[in-house]
């Protein structure tokens, strides 16, 4: 009896810790199932619909009659947020490919033009900011700021300096041989450098670069334009109410639909910045 009593004991015992066990690993497995949803299914039908929508706004936008400094801010910056989102929806691999060494070559590059695209688009959403602001508040200075022939300007250096200061990201990775010694034949595969474990650049970069220079120093930037544009917004809706009959009141008018249209941008901005930013960081720490 003590032997029988002994043995349902244990397996009494055994079987409350299998129960707990399984309690514990229930929420982690809720939270494998959620992120499996959002990455799989919600995140890639918002690409999807993301591409769709830039690609018919390029359209739009292309036109010759559409040639103004404003649009071709806003032709850049929809195709940072193209790159970006392409990029970003190739990284949604599964299956076998996701595990191949090519995959992984792909995925450490693509991250890092990625974020590259992502600091273009945050950027050009600040001299789009800044150009509505001169426009709007800074009448005198529009004829010489805001023209086609700066925005280009403006919008190449962008581009360039978004990618130099993504360089040291593209040195953080190199591309190593090896022999498969079931086949008998090469294969690459991408290792990670010194540069990637050296504890200055683990601290430093991080916070001048991602942490000042695409975020703290653009948030303040576009914050300050925006208030001054919904003020300036707000003076002139009131102006245009009592002199309606003015020459200027169409173009003036013109004028404050696009801003309100670029204080609408900027509110998205804020509200998918930090969200984009997280996703990134979580597949990447994904893939790798």
């Amino acid at each position: 009896m003590d032997g029988a009593n002994k043995e349902r004991t244990m397996n009494e015992t055994g079987d409350e810790s299998m129960y707990v066990d399984a309690a514990y690993e229930a929420p982690s497995s809720t939270v494998d199932e959620a992120a499996t949803v959002a990455y799989g299914v919600v995140l890639p039908v918002i690409c999807a619909s993301g591409i769709a929508g830039i690609l018919l706004t390029l359209v739009v936008l292309s036109r010759k009659s559409m040639r103004t400094s404003t649009n071709c801010y806003l032709m850049a910056l929809s195709v940072a947020d193209l790159l970006f989102l392409v990029l970003l929806a190739s990284l949604f691999v599964h299956g076998a490919a996701r595990d191949s060494n090519a995959f992984h070559i792909y995925a450490a590059y693509a991250a890092v033009v990625t974020n590259a695209a992502m600091m273009a688009s945050i950027w050009l959403t600040v001299l789009l900011a800044i150009e509505r602001y001169v426009a709007i508040c800074r009448p005198f200075l529009a004829a010489r700021v805001c023209t086609v022939r700066v925005a280009v300007a403006a919008i190449a250096a962008v581009f360039t300096l978004a990618l130099l200061v993504r360089l040291p990201n593209f040195w953080e990775h190199r591309i190593t041989w090896y022999r498969d010694p079931t086949d008998n034949r090469s294969v690459a595969s991408v290792a990670m450098t010194q540069l990637a474990f050296n504890d200055v650049y683990i601290r430093l970069y991080p916070w001048l670069i991602d942490g000042a220079l695409a975020s703290v120093v653009p948030f303040l930037a576009l914050l300050v334009l925006n208030v001054s544009l919904v003020r300036e917004v707000r003076r002139s809706t009131r102006y245009l109410q009592q002199h309606v009959s003015a020459v200027s009141t169409t173009t003036q008018r013109e004028e404050l639909q696009i801003s309100v249209m670029l204080i609408s941008i900027v509110v998205v901005f804020f509200i998918c910045q930090v969200y984009t930013r997280q996703t990134c960081t979580d597949k990447n720490r994904g893939i790798f």
